[in-house]
């Protein structure tokens, strides 16, 4: 296995490439989450619940290409 080792600058540049994915990611996963668990504590129909985490699914697709046009 080759290992890569990068430079303080390239550091940087992915830094700022990975920072504002991974913040909107963890604040979108939590918000899931709490959607999820409140929904199941109050007898919601899983059909909902499936559809809601498609709909997850379609946003940090969303995200992700979002971030990919801006390259």
């Amino acid at each position: 296995m080759i290992k890569k080792t990068f430079t303080q600058e390239e550091k940087r540049e992915l830094t700022k490439k990975i920072m504002p994915r991974s913040i909107i990611y963890s604040t979108l996963g939590i918000l899931f989450a709490i959607a999820i668990s409140h929904l199941a504590k109050t007898g919601t129909s899983i059909w909902l619940i499936v559809g809601l985490s498609m709909l997850y699914v379609i946003i940090i697709t969303v995200v992700s290409l979002s971030f990919e046009k801006k390259k």
